[in-house]
């Protein structure tokens, strides 16, 4: 049921290019594959990444690529081999997506980001950095993977609406703050 919705919100129709970060062993970029034209699949652990192409292998899927890489250093050189997705599917650890790497994906500038949560607290503030950036919260459901527990996994639908707008971090507003007030006080003691 999860990677059912998840395929319902990234609305593929055969052509997409679809980034899956944090890929694991493919599992969601593969049960994509058939309905996209390429996929990318992202993972920091080289063993997973290797089942991921096996998995795929076995599975007689042929337009899935597998990359180790880090999330936060990986998509840029990324989208240089690749170019920009369409589509960008993302499963990150409970603890969330740190700003920075929250600020990688929306440099790739897809249309859509399939967002699926093992921690809803922590999607929060990535969903407001995204909105905060042009994407607009499209839809987003609970699945109740684990019954009788407080876990619950929730898929959510960013679609870009219009341009991206870049969003200064704060460690940059401050170094630029800085860099201001010294070019002042250059300035005034001139």
């Amino acid at each position: 049921k999860l990677y059912g919705l998840a395929a319902e919100y990234a609305g593929l129709t055969g052509t997409e290019k679809l980034f899956d970060l944090y890929c694991g062993v493919g599992t969601i970029g593969l049960s994509m594959a058939r309905e996209a034209g390429q996929v990318w699949g992202l993972e920091i652990v080289p063993e997973a990444i290797e089942n991921a192409k096996r998995n795929a292998k076995a599975n007689g899927i042929t337009n899935a690529r597998f990359l180790a890489a880090n999330a936060r250093t990986g998509m840029r050189p990324l989208i240089e081999e690749a170019g920009q997705p369409d589509v960008v599917t993302i499963d990150p650890p409970r603890a969330g997506l740190s700003a920075k790497i929250v600020r990688r994906l929306i440099e790739c500038e897809a249309r859509r980001i399939v967002y699926i949560s093992c921690n809803p607290t922590t999607l929060a503030p990535n969903a407001a950095q995204l909105v905060e950036a042009g994407y607009r919260l499209t839809r987003v459901r609970p699945v109740d993977m684990f019954p009788q527990t407080p876990h619950i996994e929730c898929v959510a639908q960013f679609d870009l609406v219009g341009e991206v707008r870049y969003v200064e971090s704060p460690s940059a507003a401050k170094r630029r703050e800085r860099d201001e007030r010294r070019q002042a006080a250059k300035e005034a003691g001139q």
